[in-house]
């Protein structure tokens, strides 16, 4: 089968639907593929997004300056990373606000990202991201812009000039190939793609477990490589620790509290436990413990703490919220000594 469309969009999730919603505000015929059966992705499991110089934050006196965050930016990545993209993605992030906006959706909460942040530019929606990914996809449907899903895309065409002309995709009826005069990548990462992430994130370890909604197996990169583009970036991990194996959220709030006592594999304390306030510093010092093991000692006075007045530091609004009373957690604790994810003792000896 074989169609045409302005624009081809690869990936319906929080980056693929603006795209598909913005290029048909300006006139283009938009076709977008999924290759699930369900719009989303990633962003279903959103709390919130980081903008700057928001209206949000205009009204709640929030001085976030796109200068100073991008300095910011550039220093803690030790100028690691393109400040063109960076620039480019600051600037336009209060400007995304206002478009969302403009849907009805307001946004009235814009929270820390971690403790003491500032300023606050992580804003986060009642409902978080299912909310905002219902309000695009019915959008979507609203103004004809066609999602053919579980259609898988597959290669990138590319026309004598060396640009993109297309998208060739495996449907539920077989090959579907798609003209257009350009195409947007939106497929988000490759945390289920163990190849890639092998041979693209050195610092990855059988301890680290990565997330993400399935399918994240970087198809819309695999495809990018072969037109030619660059790597530059994809060997770079967003790291939070310490996180207990199998997932738990509320044994991860628990083992990332600043008074928790940090010991490695041989039972030396090797880091100053506030370090847990900020978790993508914490991780680097797990990391770099023998096979990437730490392990988060409490006593019953800790639990009780924790089960009267809630965490400190907590896991984000959405998993695990700071101050919330934990009430079941020797129910949990016990589920995770049946699977060696914790362990009782009768003494630090």
């Amino acid at each position: 089968m074989e169609t045409k469309a302005d624009i081809i969009v690869i990936g319906c999730g929080g980056a693929g639907l603006p795209a598909a919603l913005t290029a048909h505000e300006k006139g283009k015929k938009v076709l977008v593929l999924e290759k699930r059966g369900i719009a989303g992705g990633n962003a279903l499991m959103a709390e919130g997004f980081f903008a700057a110089e928001s209206p949000a934050q205009k009204r709640l006196l929030i001085n976030a300056k796109k200068d100073s965050l991008l300095k910011a930016a550039l220093e803690y990545s030790h100028y690691k990373v393109d400040p063109r993209i960076l620039r480019a993605f600051i600037n336009r992030s209060g400007d995304t606000v206002r478009w969302i906006e403009e849907k009805g959706l307001m946004i009235n909460h814009i929270a820390p990202f971690y403790p003491n942040q500032v300023p606050l530019v992580w804003h986060i929606i009642e409902g978080h991201g299912a909310t905002l990914v219902r309000l695009l996809e019915k959008e979507c449907r609203e103004k004809g812009i066609e999602i053919v899903r579980h259609a898988r895309a597959k290669r990138i065409l590319i026309d004598k000039e060396g640009r993109a002309a297309g998208v060739s995709a495996e449907g539920e009826n077989g090959e579907l190939v798609v003209h257009a005069r350009s195409v947007i990548i939106s497929t988000g990462g490759f945390s289920g793609n163990r190849g890639l992430l092998a041979r693209y994130c050195p610092e990855l370890s059988d301890i680290l477990d990565t997330e993400g909604v399935p399918g994240m197996e970087g198809d819309g990169l695999v495809m990018a490589l072969e037109t030619g583009a660059a790597t530059d970036g994809m060997g770079n991990l967003m790291m939070v620790g310490p996180s207990p194996f199998p997932k738990n959220w509320t044994i991860e709030g628990v083992a990332g509290e600043p008074y928790c006592i940090w010991v490695n594999s041989r039972g030396e304390r090797f880091i100053d436990e506030t370090v847990t306030f900020n978790v993508f510093e914490a991780v680097n010092a797990i990391v770099r413990q023998r096979h990437g093991v730490c392990y988060a000692i409490i006593d019953d006075r800790i639990k009780n703490r924790i089960m009267e007045d809630g965490l400190i530091r907590g896991c984000g609004e959405m998993f695990v919220p700071r101050g919330r009373k934990m009430e079941d957690l020797d129910r949990e604790f016990t589920k995770q000594v049946g699977r060696g994810g914790a362990f009782v003792s009768g003494s630090l000896g």
